[in-house]
């Protein structure tokens, strides 16, 4: 990451190379703040999908003040979800800045 960075994607991938995860930080002042997780699920084959064949996404946003979204469109039903929360503990949402090549804390499973 570079000094003037503002954010970090990182995209986690399964054994058929499917994105499962992709998680949105952005830096506020020395630290990254998850701001937004993706889930993709896909059909029970084992075999490569891309993103637009998932089954369902699940996306949760985060804020600092604690409030959390929660959207999930399982494409067998018509319409999709919506949950609100506030006063949600995003201590775990915070990372420090990584150094370049240490990324580890970005892409552990958030699930």
């Amino acid at each position: 990451m570079t000094p003037g960075a503002g954010f970090i994607y990182t995209y986690l991938l399964d054994e058929w190379n499917r994105i499962c995860f992709i998680y949105h930080f952005e830096k506020i002042e020395a630290k990254m703040f998850l701001f937004n997780r993706v889930q993709y699920t896909y059909p029970d084959e084992s075999r490569q999908f891309h993103q637009f064949q998932a089954t369902s996404i699940e996306s949760v946003s985060f804020r600092v003040d604690g409030y959390m979204k929660r959207k999930l469109n399982d494409k067998t039903k018509p319409t999709t979800e919506e949950w609100e929360y506030r006063n949600v503990d995003i201590s775990e949402n915070w990372e420090p800045v990584p150094e370049f090549g240490e990324w580890a804390d970005l892409g552990k499973y958030r699930g």
